[in-house]
């Protein structure tokens, strides 16, 4: 009865109601689990032992993208948690700390796997033209997500359409 109260009182989230849930229902895994498929915010809430369990996050992140943005700094920020989630759900990715975004090969990754688009790039890498040309030839598509002079750079695009004929169509027009 404590227990489909508990989850009843979860569900309508926020921190007062979470007061509510008593303590050892957050240590219980189970519990805490299915919470969390519904309202990410629990995480917060969970007890340490489940909170700053890597497996138990990355479960909780799988069957709900949004449990990332509740779980610690050490695993959000953590490249390899991410990369494992979003293998798995690849909304996940949408949800990664910006710091990741600045990481060439998280971004070549994701970018290449088609889990995201370049504009989801810290500018730092849209700048650099090494960056961008290894981008491109994972996938070409990614012109689309281009500053102009690089849409307008004829080695750049010539490399990219030897690749990927079709991305020419996102090149400039005066090309």
């Amino acid at each position: 009865e404590t227990r489909e109260f508990a989850m009843a009182a979860g569900r309508l989230g926020g921190a007062a109601v979470f007061d509510l849930v008593p303590k050892d229902l957050w240590e219980d895994e189970q519990f805490v689990a299915t919470l969390v498929r519904s309202v990410p915010a629990a995480l917060a809430h969970a007890a340490p032992s489940l909170r700053e369990n890597g497996t138990f996050v990355l479960a909780a992140v799988v069957s709900n993208a949004a449990v990332l943005a509740f779980a610690p700094p050490s695993l959000r920020f953590n490249v390899n948690l991410v990369k494992q989630a979003a293998s798995k759900n690849a909304s996940v990715i949408m949800h990664a700390e910006p710091e990741l975004w600045a990481d060439a090969e998280f971004v070549l990754e994701a970018f290449g796997r088609g889990w995201c688009s370049l504009e989801k790039a810290a500018s730092c890498l849209l700048d650099d033209r090494d960056f961008v040309l290894k981008a491109l030839q994972l996938n070409g598509e990614g012109l689309a997500d281009l500053k102009p002079s690089f849409r307008a750079d004829r080695e750049l695009v010539k490399a990219v359409i030897e690749l990927q004929p079709a991305a020419l169509k996102h090149a400039v027009e005066d090309l």
